[in-house]
């Protein structure tokens, strides 16, 4: 048996809808669950695999990108800041990007790190990152909206002192 006639056998998981949508379409069409799989995945994932080779990853130069957030590369920055300059604000937007949970708006980070540069170039991306995430947390567990990392940044959120906020009512101090 050559390689390609090779079977091996794979278990997945699945949805009980997907589960049910599959017995369905075997019922109206008398084929096996596993018949339909693999149709399934010669009708879609083979003509994705048309550059493959079983020594290379899959290489396909032609798909353009869907989301522009994919790209954060902020050396396509025509601005008349210097190379490199531009590559400490590429390198402290990446770490910062790395630390943060919420990310949202990688776009509007990277401008608002360019605009703020001045005050942020001193700063850890690492503990701002931190500091965000902890303000993040904080809000969430009192049920308020946060900032979206780009405002926080644009409006110092890095350089207020957390204010105690006391809740109306006793103070109780039990010891």
């Amino acid at each position: 048996m050559s390689v390609e006639e090779e079977s091996v056998t794979m278990s997945f998981r699945i949805s009980l809808v997907a589960r049910d949508r599959i017995r369905y379409y075997c019922d109206l069409n008398g084929m096996k669950a596993s018949e339909v799989i693999k149709a399934s995945i010669a009708q879609f994932i083979s003509p994705c695999l048309v550059n493959y080779d079983r020594n290379t990853r899959v290489i396909q130069n032609d798909v353009p990108t869907r989301a522009r957030h994919n790209n954060l590369d902020l050396s396509k920055d025509k601005s008349s800041r210097n190379t490199e300059q531009k590559q400490e604000i590429q390198k402290w937007f990446k770490k910062f990007w790395v630390y943060c949970e919420n990310k949202k708006m990688p776009d509007r980070v990277n401008k608002t790190i360019k605009e703020k540069w001045n005050v942020l170039k001193d700063m850890c991306p690492q503990e701002t990152a931190l500091k965000y995430n902890d303000y993040c947390n904080k809000e969430a567990m009192c049920d308020r909206k946060y900032c979206e990392p780009n405002s926080w940044l644009a409006g110092g959120g890095y350089d207020s002192e957390e204010e105690v906020k006391k809740e109306e009512g006793m103070d109780y101090d039990i010891s």
